[in-house]
């Protein structure tokens, strides 16, 4: 069954955003007495409009809204361009609801009118005053404006209907008659003046409410908002235009022939920073800097820079001696020359546990304060067979050459054409590279440990003598642990050897769930394999595949050699040099492997260092001396021509996923609606690559991602069938979930109503700990079975294929079993499942 993750419905909701109705939706009504109209005499002034043209672009100051939107040609748009294509799989395969569907149709109805209409709109006000929503369109004359608004007031109502509020009694009319104390009522007289007489509630009315929406018009432009305005609570008398701010107009001028812009006005916050904390942070900052400066990596001993290492591959065997360099877990005394074995001992270092060191560094690279730019531009269209995604992040000079902006030691090197395609096989599946600037990524992580142990000194200030831990007061310095184990500096031996450009490959399979919205490739059928059956070739093909693609780390290096020679000093300092004992050199072609038991490998090929598995890096290295790489295939070289020269970064999704549903579409033993399978089956058979790159324009870093249209398309229309047809893996995820919970409440009843006892379904259901209309809702049938002091609980599809095929089964146990018994019931003797 082909089934997006829920990932895939921002899809939807920004189709209606772009149609300008949906944030409207959720806005409360205006309260009675706001002199908002009512839904049959809506407003047709703005309460300070005049007759004055008011060019749109002078609407808003810099400090109204934190977000800002244009869609151009919004008729266009809808009726038959790119939203037109994402809407008709969601009107044939969903069941929306009636407001979309209106909408849908009032915009095509009126698409003359609204063919050349731009819309505005902007949300999250800045400051008290200003409507929640703000909608214009913009229309050719002050003419068609006339006309189309009578059009608006009758289908809004409809799209937007007026909350229906509960009713609620008048106030004052709680009080019991007769008492003489009702507001504006004089007591009345009772029949028998012993007894007062019986409260009679006072009738109940409907509280007044107001349309969620106001219309109004100024010339050419209609507003939709949520409240009545005034001109000069938009732009406040000596405000500055948003049009013309720095950051927006580099973000809009960027993206002008885009028709859907949208900008968020990051540094636009109530909560902003002062300029003081500013201030206090820059000078915290400096003083960071300072004492970096300061920081040094403990010395290496005489020994040590006497006697270089020796490159394991040079070292002699002695039999009883262990070679030197090698750190075991066991923590042996370290001869002064660095070696191991018998002799003056000294103490061993003070060094982390082995797996702390590597996740040491990486926690000082993730930490810190995300860094923020200062505005995001974002921008939508339709190029050829593609959907484009662009996006910029205008900011600070500091954080223009930020990678992730919540990654703030992590800069990006210069620009780069990758050469990791032309290494990495032509099978590659997915492809992430990137170009990073590894001397100013170490200063700013030294930075970071700096204001770390700065904070811990303070924090251990105030701790009791008495809560202090061993090596407490010991600075944290994962840098100079692997210095001492390694025997060489990190800036100065091991950095000047790497180049800027890092690489990532992987399969699909690989990386289950990395697709586009949330989904993956379909799994391939289970094969109905007995103990002693034999694989099919296909099969053997298909493993072989999978043992030739485990993720492969690229790093270039721009002294092959000294990085050669660096390679088993680098495995010492990370605490895991007994991998170096077992490490054998294994010649394959013009290039040599470096193998630690069949498990994992590296070797160098070209000017990289490549690690992974041993079957994956013999592969890559095979494909290499055949000349089949990524950068001789034509799916990548004709799809990835259109990324700029001064690229930072690049994704590369093969067509394999986008096959994956196609074929799909055309394999009868998937579970797919059939009004699904026929759309499928109508889109381009011919499948294509997701591809993303990443640059730096000067003044902000510009990401621009190409999504298949097809691939899109088949993304929402399996959004969109499934809110019709539910697949049958998310009514397995239920029910499985569901015993999870019948486990917990026939816990929480044998504690409590049943004193010692388990409960029956009808009795957890009266007990409120289990819904019945939840049970009822997701395809499967529940029961259970209450023994002295033991129970059972099964999940059985109601229809066996099209609402789920596993069965499940729990006890007391709270152990969930389950298998594919054709609609049957599972028992204690399926095998667990977690």
């Amino acid at each position: 069954m082909i089934s997006p993750r829920p990932h895939s419905r921002p899809l939807i909701l920004l189709l209606a955003l772009a149609i300008f109705v949906t944030p409207l939706a959720g806005q409360k009504p205006t309260p009675a007495g706001t002199g908002a109209p009512s839904p049959t005499k809506p407003s047709s002034r703005a309460t300070a409009a005049d007759d004055k043209e008011r060019p749109i672009e002078s609407l808003l100051a810099v400090d109204s809204y934190k977000v800002y939107g244009e869609v151009k040609n919004v008729g266009a748009l809808v009726h038959t361009g790119a939203f037109a294509d994402i809407i008709d799989p969601v009107l044939k395969l969903a069941d929306p609801p009636k407001e979309f569907k209106t909408l849908v149709k009032f915009v095509n109805t009126n698409a003359d009118t609204l063919a050349n209409a731009r819309l505005i709109f902007a949300t999250w006000p800045a400051h008290a005053g200003l409507p929640n929503a703000f909608f214009v369109i913009e229309l050719a004359s002050a003419e068609d404006a006339a006309q189309f608004e009578p059009k608006l007031n009758q289908v809004l109502p409809i799209i937007l209907p007026t909350p229906t509020p509960s009713p609620t009694s008048e106030p004052g009319n709680d009080k019991p008659s007769g008492t003489g104390t009702e507001t504006g009522a004089s007591p009345k007289p009772v029949a028998d003046s012993t007894k007062i007489a019986a409260v009679q509630p006072a009738p109940e009315k409907p509280v007044r409410t107001e349309p969620p929406f106001v219309v109004s018009r100024s010339r050419n432009l209609i507003f939709i908002t949520d409240r009545p305005f005034k001109f000069e609570s938009l732009r406040p008398a000596e405000s500055k235009l948003l049009s013309e701010d720095q950051n927006f107009r580099q973000a809009r001028e960027r993206f002008s022939t885009e028709p859907v812009f949208l900008f968020i006005n990051v540094a636009l916050n109530a909560n902003r920073i002062s300029p003081e904390e500013k201030e206090a942070q820059e000078q915290d900052r400096k003083k960071a800097e300072v004492e970096v400066q300061a920081i040094t990596s403990p010395d290496i001993t005489p020994a040590m820079e006497e006697q270089p290492m020796p490159d394991a591959e040079d070292t002699p065997e002695v039999p009883g001696t262990e070679p030197p360099t090698v750190i075991v877990a066991t923590g042996p005394t370290i001869n002064r020359g660095g070696g191991m074995g018998p002799g003056p001992a000294s103490p061993p270092p003070a060094v982390p546990p082995q797996p702390m060191i590597f996740g040491s560094m990486m926690s000082l690279l993730g930490a810190g304060e995300p860094e923020w730019p200062d505005a995001v531009g974002v921008a939508i269209a339709q190029e050829g067979d593609d959907y484009v995604i662009r996006s910029i992040l205008v900011g600070p000079q500091n954080g223009k050459r930020l990678v992730l902006p919540f990654v703030t030691q992590l800069l990006a090197g210069r620009s780069l054409t990758p050469r990791a395609p032309s290494v990495l096989p032509d099978d590659t599946e997915v492809f992430v590279s990137a170009s990073f600037d590894w001397g100013q990524t170490y200063e700013k992580m030294l930075e970071r440990m700096a204001i770390f142990n700065k904070e811990h000194a303070v924090e251990l200030q105030k701790r009791p003598t008495g809560n202090r831990k061993e090596n407490d007061e010991k600075p944290h310095d994962p840098f100079a642990d692997f210095e001492k184990l390694a025997g060489f500096r990190i800036k100065d031996d091991l950095l000047p050897a790497l180049g800027n450009e890092i690489s990532v490959a992987s399969s699909m399979k690989a990386l289950q769930g990395a697709g586009p919205f949330g989904m993956m490739a379909p799994p391939p059928a289970a094969a109905k394999a007995a103990p002693d059956a034999k694989q099919t070739e296909a099969e053997k093909l298909q493993k072989e595949r999978d043992q030739k693609s485990a993720p492969v780390v690229l790093i270039a290096v721009t002294n092959r050699e000294a990085a050669r020679l660096l390679m088993p000093k680098v495995i010492a300092g990370l605490g895991i040099g007994a991998a170096n004992m077992i490490g054998t050199k294994v010649k394959i072609g013009d290039s040599e492997m470096t193998d630690f038991a069949g498990a994992l490998a590296y070797a160098f090929v070209e000017d990289f260092l490549v690690i992974s598995t041993t079957p994956t890096v013999r592969h890559l290295i095979e494909s290499n001396n055949n000349h089949q790489t990524l950068a001789s295939n034509s799916a990548f070289r004709d799809f990835t021509r259109w990324q700029p020269s001064n690229l930072v970064g690049q994704i590369y999704v093969s067509p394999a996923l986008m096959d994956s549903y196609l074929q799909a579409a055309h394999d009868p033993k998937q579970t797919i609606a059939a009004a699904m399978r026929e759309y499928l089956l109508r889109l381009n058979p011919t499948p294509q690559p997701i591809t993303y790159a990443l640059s730096n324009e000067g003044y902000g870093a510009v990401h621009e991602l190409h999504l298949p249209k097809t691939l899109v398309l088949a993304s929402v229309a399996g959004a969109a069938s499934a809110t019709k047809n539910p697949p049958p893996e998310r009514n397995e995820s239920f029910a499985l979930g569901m015993l999870y919970r019948i486990v917990s409440a026939e816990e929480e009843y044998r504690s409590t109503t049943g004193k010692g006892s388990y409960a029956s379904l009808d009795k957890l259901i009266e007990a409120k700990l289990i819904s019945r209309e939840v049970l009822d809702k997701y395809g499967y049938r529940f029961e259970i079975s209450v023994t002295g002091d033991q129970f059972q609980a099964t999940a059985t599809p109601v229809e066996y294929g099209t609402g789920g095929k596993l069965s499940y089964f729990v006890d007391q146990t709270g152990i969930v079993r389950g298998g594919d018994h054709g609609g049957g019931a599972a028992s204690v003797a399926d095998n667990p499942l977690y």
